[in-house]
């Protein structure tokens, strides 16, 4: 369960866009520039507890594993080059995962969990892109993937991607907020169906030496059906507040800082279990 939730806070990150600059004020938008190098470092630690309601209406084996509670660190590293521009004004990009480690620390032992998604380390997503945002999936390289893992990252990326292109609002000045609603469906082949909905209000703070300041709030909602399992369905909902140091001229989100609280609900019919997350994550990033 924690892999999913993870996995959902990742989406809600990766969905707040960043900034670009437009006359006297800062336009909330995430385009690539052509002939660029991104190098990507993001860090998580996230705090859960899991609770059952109705404990007695389930086996005592299941039981006694409850309450739970446990930390999960999470630390990437992402690459993102794009070439030269065409005639049609598009440009390549490819996406590399470099490292992802996730370790779990529970009743003072601390052990390795990032099997799965270790498994995408070194694998390349080559797509188009263009100065509006306009992004397209070509195909994968780099590592063998079963079909089924190649269909999920398919479908994460093309979500992704359409829910950050609607994420472009209003330039905004000084002190001004802008708040954007971005809805999210992303279809897990074999496994599941998530819906989300995040709205996240940004507010620029300054901007001094080329470098503007945003602090952010959000709210979110989320539903995931099991796709073999139709009467499993997982509800979540949290909110937010972070902060966005951002490179005018480059167009690139230098730092994120964010501070999140979810809460979720899982029906295991009779009982249902309760998850209660804190988490603290930050991005820092490097343009070459």
């Amino acid at each position: 369960m924690y892999r999913s939730v993870l996995f959902f806070l990742a989406v809600i990150t990766a969905i707040a866009a960043g900034p670009s600059w437009a006359s006297e004020k800062v336009e909330i938008n995430q385009w690539y520039l052509p002939e660029t190098s991104y190098s990507i470092k993001q860090s998580s630690t996230n705090l859960m507890t899991m609770t059952l309601e109705n404990p007695f209406a389930v086996p005592e084996t299941v039981r006694q594993n409850f309450p739970v509670s446990m930390v999960v660190d999470d630390n990437r590293e992402i690459s993102i080059v794009t070439g030269k521009m065409t005639k049609d004004k598009k440009f390549p990009i490819t996406f590399e995962l470099k490292k992802a480690v996730q370790l779990l620390k529970q009743n003072d032992q601390t052990r390795n969990i990032g099997d799965d998604v270790g498994r995408l380390v070194g694998v390349r997503t080559h797509g188009t892109t263009d100065l509006q945002g306009n992004l397209s999936l070509v195909k994968l390289d780099g590592k063998e993937l079963p079909e089924e893992e190649q269909k999920i990252v398919i479908a994460t990326f093309e979500a992704v991607s359409k829910a950050m292109k609607s994420a472009q609002v209003e330039p905004i000045g000084i002190g001004e907020k802008f708040t954007k609603t971005v809805p999210l469906e992303i279809p897990v082949p074999g496994l599941m169906n998530i819906g989300m909905e995040v709205t996240t209000t940004y507010q620029l703070v300054g901007v001094k030496d080329g470098v503007a300041d945003f602090a952010t709030t959000y709210t979110f909602k989320l539903s995931a059906s099991a796709a073999s399992e139709q009467n499993l369905k997982i509800e979540a909902s949290g909110k937010g507040t972070g902060k966005i140091i951002y490179d005018v001229k480059k167009r690139v989100q230098l730092k994120a800082l964010n501070t999140l609280e979810l809460a979720m609900t899982l029906p295991l019919d009779p009982a249902t279990i309760h998850v209660l997350m804190k988490t603290e994550d930050s991005s820092v990033t490097e343009v070459r």
